[in-house]
């Protein structure tokens, strides 16, 4: 019987230690509804989930990225359409203006509808733009129209890029869907300047017509690119899930026996404080 030193006060007190421990961790699972809060909760698992959280991070980025994408092609494409509406009311003007039963004053009128057409084509294309990136045309620093095709655009999807390929829509610029001259040139005042009109309008317009169709077959792979991601993505999510989330039906099992140890283990405590009563009755002074 010992007095200093009590192997079996000392182990309880342990033992109570612990089993606090393990409430109090429990307790945290359940109302953060994490399994890991900290590191010494599982290393291994922290390591794996916060690898997950990155890449469930860079889909969701990369799906945003994708649909910014696609709203960039819609806005290109839809701006491209009018100006392909605007070509067909030229060559249909082109193609009044060559018929002999009109003379040259109605062709004059016909050629002023022309050119302000033109004019709003070169607007359309110089006022396209997607967060301030000129879409239709070459834009130089001071505003002015450049000759060549804008610069492509990359998306980056996460796990990769998709390039976006612009085409120079300007009128007043050459080499691009109008031909190596500019187009704000072009007129209709005369059956002979008609005729050259409509071949360079069908010139212009089967290259916008590819140009679209590019776009329609990058939009679409951006599409799938977004469905893939998002995919990926629940599954990401549902594997950290099982990883790093609390399983309240189990914590609450645990923290139940938990709770029902600590219990035990204090009554017992307060057993072990009658060795020192003995103690004291064995030495008379009680």
């Amino acid at each position: 019987m010992q007095v200093n030193n009590s192997l079996n006060t000392n182990m309880l007190a342990n033992l109570l230690s612990k089993s606090s421990d393990r409430i109090n961790n429990l307790a945290a699972q359940m109302a953060s509804g994490l399994s890991i809060n900290r590191a010494s909760d599982n290393a291994a698992g922290l390591a794996v989930a916060t690898a997950m959280t990155t890449q469930s991070n860079t889909y969701i980025q990369g799906m945003q990225n994708s649909n910014d994408g696609i709203s960039l092609i819609q806005t290109a494409d839809t701006a491209s359409g009018s100006m392909a509406d605007i070509l067909q009311r030229q060559r249909d003007l082109a193609l009044q203006s060559m018929n002999g039963t009109y003379s040259d004053a109605d062709r004059a009128a016909m050629n002023a509808e022309f050119s302000q057409l033109t004019s709003e084509m070169s607007r359309i294309a110089e006022t396209t733009k997607f967060n301030g990136q000129p879409l239709l045309t070459n834009l130089s620093a001071t505003g002015s129209v450049q000759n060549g095709a804008p610069s492509p655009i990359n998306i980056a999807t996460g796990d990769g890029n998709v390039s976006i390929a612009l085409s120079n829509f300007s009128p007043e610029a050459t080499g691009g869907v109008f031909g190596n001259t500019p187009y704000t040139g072009v007129g209709i005042g005369s059956s002979a300047d008609a005729s050259l009109a409509i071949e360079r309008i069908d010139a212009a317009m089967g290259q916008i017509g590819s140009v679209r169709a590019q776009w329609g077959a990058t939009e679409n792979r951006l599409g799938a690119s977004i469905e893939n991601m998002a995919s990926a993505n629940v599954n990401t999510l549902a594997s950290r899930s099982r990883i790093q989330d609390t399983d309240y039906a189990r914590s609450l099992v645990d923290l139940s026996k938990e709770q029902t140890l600590q219990q035990a283990g204090i009554a017992l405590f307060a057993q072990s404080k009658q060795n020192s009563q003995q103690v004291l009755s064995l030495l008379g002074m009680k």
